[in-house]
């Protein structure tokens, strides 16, 4: 992957996750009812090429979760990591799509001000837009 803006956008299917990054946003749209140990080791390594294709660019993050249904430790340590790396580099974080359990699990952890909740594309792309 490349940085070159002729290049763009960027997008890699996973078996876990498909990845893609625009310029502005990177996306992380899991594709499995369940997060967790089995997924992450394979989308850590790829995310972090993406970041680094990303560099100081990164304005946004969005990790769509539609289809899962459970997360584990390990699931949220990712999307805690993922958030984290995005503010550090003074980018948003979104969650899309998140089902009602995994909404009341980011408020019983208390993380649901860590990310922007997004019930579809259309209320993501004003969001991203504004």
């Amino acid at each position: 992957m490349t940085r070159s803006g002729k290049d763009l956008p960027v997008r890699r299917s996973l078996a876990v996750a498909d990845l893609s990054w625009d310029g502005r946003v990177l996306r992380v749209g899991l594709l499995s009812a369940s997060f967790g140990p089995r997924e992450v080791p394979e989308l850590n390594e790829h995310m972090a090429e993406f970041l680094v294709t990303a560099g100081g660019d990164l304005r946004h993050l969005v990790i769509d979760v539609r289809p899962v249904r459970f997360m584990s430790s390990m699931g949220l340590g990712f999307c805690i990591a993922s958030r984290n790396e995005a503010s550090r580099r003074g980018a948003s974080a979104h969650m899309l799509g998140a089902a009602t359990e995994l909404l009341d699990l980011f408020r019983l952890m208390k993380l649901d001000t860590m990310f922007h909740f997004h019930r579809g594309e259309d209320e993501l792309a004003k969001r991203l837009s504004a």
